[in-house]
């Protein structure tokens, strides 16, 4: 978190130098390496940065269920060694990739550009609908995770 932060003020103080946050990406890049933020980060603190949101903090989020994130349930998932834990448990596991997987799969693409735009033609065509059933099923997955004291459990 420390060095976030740290990414953080090397942002806004090239946002105050009059930098554009594409200058200030390759900065990142050249100073932190992989460990860089990303695009989209800076961006967006540059936004903010523009709208005369010059703290550093992270903005509270809403919501954010009070309850999930105790204590308890924090020991009791972490507390777990991970092979013994389900590793589909990540909504990207079990819904974007295989979503990938499906529409990309045994198909030949002329160049990079062609496989972004099926990419982005596949997630735009994801409806609001089907991202509520896919985060239901995430809440039930961690709850079932929970309830097996993070043992390995076997998904429907």
């Amino acid at each position: 978190m420390a060095e976030k932060l740290e990414q953080r003020a090397v942002v806004k103080f090239y946002f105050l130098l009059g930098k554009t946050a594409g200058e200030t990406v390759v900065m990142l890049e050249t100073t932190y390496k992989e460990a860089a933020l990303g695009k989209t980060q800076v961006y967006e603190w540059f936004s903010c940065f523009r709208n005369g949101e010059l703290s550093l903090a992270d903005q509270p989020r809403s919501g954010r269920s009070s309850t999930s994130r105790t204590d308890e349930n924090i020991a009791r998932i972490l507390g777990r060694p991970s092979q013994n834990n389900s590793l589909d448990l990540a909504p990207g596991d079990f819904f974007l990739f295989p979503r990938m997987k499906k529409v990309l799969e045994g198909k030949r693409f002329a160049d990079i550009e062609e496989v972004k735009k099926k990419t982005t033609e596949a997630l735009n065509g994801i409806t609001l609908q089907e991202f509520q059933d896919c985060f239901k099923k995430w809440k039930t997955r961690l709850d079932r995770c929970i309830a097996s004291n993070g043992e390995y459990f076997e998904v429907d």
